[in-house]
């Protein structure tokens, strides 16, 4: 391949052919290393993808130039309503594309599938139920800018000691049995930078500090670790003094100075290591590694409510329930019955049975020419009218009536001029 020389395009300053030529420049030169591997739709979009030429570094070999290549066509392995993640891959010693396919779930839950050893994951595409052809919309670009070379990573059959010298500050794979030893470069000039350590085998691992030790959050500095299960790992930040490590990365921790069987808990930017069988605290109960929610509350259970009472829950600011409890309903009717109160016209009264009322009132007709106004309402006086019965005069004995309910606290009042024969009240 060959190359160009990067001059920044200023069409301020730049004239003539000199500016069209800096832009061709530049991009080539960009190109170069963005456009490797670069994941995309078919020209004609069909279930499978092109992958752009690249190069790879591969250990002890010459730089390995992959040409453009196309994927096989992915077939969808769920049903109607769900999706699933694809992951465009390479090998990392040969360059041939793989995708792998994840479980088929509801749209929204899938997950991507597991990368084995020795791929580089390129790109990542969502795929839903009934898709005909994969489009530039639905893929992810998951590439890494710089990314740790293969000796790095500890790619390829290397058997027996692997060393890894750290040139960059990135994560920082191996893939074979160890020991494995770690060389950093000087942390003085590094303050701030971490690098991230997971081998994929067992057997011892030394790191060497450029020159110092490095610190764990228990105070310890030992300079080897005897790694039991594959994946273990540390994560370690640069600062001003020297390298302090701020994590165990795996379940089963292997820092030689203590249990094999241990859990990470990170929180304030550090770590620290509970040991297997330590109790738990805060809203948890047990121990490590299986605690539970600690109880809270009295700790009454359901069922709660009935055909009379309602549901009452407390809940705390952590969102968890603290007690049940039921209350009685105030419907009418509950717990209530029929009276005949002394009551007169035109006088305000107040309900404070703490329940709605029934209120129900006979009136007079014969001999008289007038009107009433059974009156509701929360203020003294009540003004919202409830019924209203009226007579023109009737020459003969008859009566009217006039109903309503009446909320607990509010005021009520019959209105007007037709005499009260009769008032119930169901209280």
């Amino acid at each position: 391949m060959t190359v160009a020389t990067f001059i920044q395009p200023d069409r301020t300053t730049q004239s003539g052919a000199q500016y069209p030529a800096n832009i061709d420049a530049s991009i080539a030169v960009v190109a170069a290393v963005g456009g490797q591997f670069a994941v995309h739709a078919q020209t004609t979009p069909s279930m499978a993808f092109t992958i752009d030429p690249g190069v790879l570094t591969v250990q002890a070999a010459a730089p390995l130039v992959v040409a453009a290549q196309n994927t096989g066509a992915v077939t969808f392995p769920g049903g109607a309503g769900q999706a699933v993640n694809c992951l465009v891959c390479i090998s990392a010693t040969s360059g041939v594309a793989i995708v792998l396919t994840g479980a088929a779930a509801i749209a929204g839950t899938q997950i991507d599938p597991v990368v084995s050893s020795g791929l580089i994951p390129l790109a990542r595409a969502v795929l839903v139920f009934g898709t005909a052809a994969i489009t530039n919309s639905m893929i992810t670009d998951l590439r890494v800018l710089v990314s740790p070379s293969d000796a790095q990573r500890g790619v390829g059959s290397i058997a027996g000691a692997l060393t890894l010298s750290v040139l960059q500050l990135n994560h920082c794979y191996s893939l074979s049995a160890g020991p494995y030893t770690v060389t950093l470069p000087s942390a003085t000039a590094l303050d701030g930078a971490w690098v991230e350590f997971v081998v994929g085998g067992t057997g011892a691992f030394t790191i060497d500090g450029g020159g110092g030790v490095i610190v764990f959050p228990d105070g310890s500095a030992p300079s080897s670790f005897v790694l039991t299960s594959q994946w273990d790992g540390v994560k370690i930040r640069a600062e001003a003094g020297g390298w302090v490590a701020t994590g165990m990365i795996g379940h089963v921790l292997g820092k030689s100075a203590v249990s094999p069987n241990q859990f990470v808990t990170l929180g304030q930017g550090d770590a620290r290591y509970i040991a297997a069988g330590e109790a738990a605290g805060g809203d948890l109960a047990g121990t490590y590694p299986a605690p539970t929610l600690g109880a809270v509350g009295p700790g009454a259970t359901g069922p709660i409510g009935s055909s009379t009472t309602t549901s009452v829950i407390t809940i705390d600011a952590k969102g968890r329930v603290t007690a049940l409890g039921s209350a009685t309903i105030r419907g009418l009717g509950t717990g209530q019955s029929l009276s005949s109160p002394t009551r007169y016209i035109n006088t305000v009264y107040q309900n404070t049975t703490g329940n709605p009322i029934w209120v129900g009132i006979a009136v007079q007709h014969s001999g008289y020419n007038s009107s009433d106004d059974f009156l509701v309402g929360p203020a003294n006086p009540p003004t919202f009218v409830c019924a209203r019965n009226s007579n023109a005069g009737a020459s003969s004995e008859s009566s009217g009536w006039l109903a309503g309910i009446v909320p607990n606290n509010y005021y009520y009042e019959l209105s007007g001029g037709l005499p009260i024969q009769t008032w119930t009240e169901l209280s």
